[in-house]
């Protein structure tokens, strides 16, 4: 590569000598002219020469080497900031449901959200785990809390610990 660079320099340093010299030789007028004419038509070819080698099989094919190497920690990047969101959003889930418990004084409860991704893949909360002990009247209003504002029916409402009235 570096020897393709040194040589093509080298044939643009030489061929501007040759011009300078043969449009000093040749007598002023029209012939001095067309010859320098001529002799820059030459460098503009030997400068342009590299452009006219470029091999366009293995360009598309680095090309094509540079796009895998993008979208691949696209994809990685895609799937991490799927992987927040739904940390974030069993968070969330939880921080709610355990306002609401401490609201009505339970405050003794662990809250472990599932999500579930819907279409488009965001995750939408599914299911939820509650473990700690708990009044029969604060599961009763818990539990309905949880159903009407989160829609996380009854039946996917884990209870870990048995119920004390």
């Amino acid at each position: 590569m570096f020897d393709f660079i040194r040589t093509w320099i080298l044939s643009i340093v030489a061929m501007s000598l040759i011009t300078a010299i043969v449009v000093n030789i040749v007598p002023k007028g029209r012939s001095r002219t067309m010859t320098g004419f001529v002799c820059s038509l030459v460098t503009i070819i030997l400068l342009v020469s590299p452009i006219m080698r470029i091999d366009t099989t293995a360009l598309a094919q680095n090309t094509r080497l540079f796009d895998l190497d993008v979208t691949l920690p696209t994809a990685e990047l895609e799937a991490r900031q799927d992987q927040l969101l739904q940390s974030i959003i069993q968070e969330q889930t939880a921080a709610y449901i355990w306002d609401k418990a401490q609201a009505i004084g339970e405050e003794n409860l662990v809250f472990t959200v599932e999500t579930v991704p819907l279409e488009d893949g965001t995750p939408v909360p599914h299911g939820v785990r509650i473990d700690g002990t708990v009044s029969g009247n604060g599961q009763r209003e818990l539990s309905r809390y949880i159903t009407d504002t989160l829609g996380i029916p009854a039946d996917r409402q884990h209870w870990s610990i048995p119920n004390e009235e």
